[in-house]
């Protein structure tokens, strides 16, 4: 199995949550709140550090905050 690939799959994702938490002009802090996440959860999310342990419904939850939808965090570009 090739990690490599999902790793750097979960670093694009990161950076397109940061991407859209920053045209929604929301901090960390913020968005982490309407999501029921920690700000530091939400940071490691954002910087592909979380490899185990995002729920699905967290990442539903996001695109819905963001109002983008949720294939949107994981299409390529």
């Amino acid at each position: 199995m090739n990690t490599k690939k999902y790793e750097e799959q979960i670093r694009i994702t990161g950076l397109k949550i940061s991407y859209y938490r920053r045209l929604n002009k929301l901090n960390q802090t913020e968005l982490a709140k309407k999501v029921g996440i920690t700000p530091g959860f939400l940071s490691k999310l954002e910087g592909g550090k979380i490899t185990n342990g995002a729920s699905l419904i967290v990442y539903m939850k996001l695109a819905d905050v963001l109002k983008i939808g949720f294939e949107k965090l994981f299409k390529e570009f």
